[in-house]
């Protein structure tokens, strides 16, 4: 299977003004690798599927950057993980956005915020299919097993 991991950051949060870039031209953000999107990416690889990543701390992949790729790629699966208050809004938005891109992909949320209010985004957001609760390692293998 084909599967694409996003970790959706709040702009406002992590942003350093890109007329701030290092003297090599390099991107500065604040704020750390996203870890857990990079573990289920090698867990999915090691066990056959093409898993593509999009860290939104990279202010060059806005939503419309990764659209283009959901569109291009077509994968069968889409997981939007974040981690606190401040992102659920844009990862909301995002999935929104996705589900119009492409009708037919599979949407799941996890992380932090997501393993604590399952409940409120399953109500907020009915245009997910899943939202994955603690460690998802063992989780996404199981979840890419079921059929539907």
């Amino acid at each position: 299977m084909k599967i694409l991991l996003v970790h959706v950051r709040d702009p406002q949060f992590y942003a350093i003004p890109a007329k701030l870039r290092a003297k090599n031209g390099h991107i500065q953000v604040m704020g750390f690798p996203p870890i857990g999107i990079m573990s289920l990416s090698a867990v999915l690889k090691r066990a056959g599927h093409e898993c593509f990543i999009f860290d939104q701390a990279n202010p060059e992949t806005p939503n419309k950057v990764i659209l283009a790729e959901i569109r291009h790629k077509k994968p069968d699966r889409v997981g939007l993980s974040f981690l606190s208050t401040t992102s659920y809004p844009y990862a909301k938005i995002f999935a929104g956005q996705i589900r119009a891109a492409d009708s037919n992909v599979k949407i799941a949320f996890g992380g932090v915020f997501a393993t604590l209010n399952a409940q409120l985004v399953k109500r907020q957001v009915p245009g997910v299919d899943f939202v994955c609760r603690g460690d998802g390692e063992q989780l996404i293998l199981d979840l890419l097993a079921f059929s539907f």
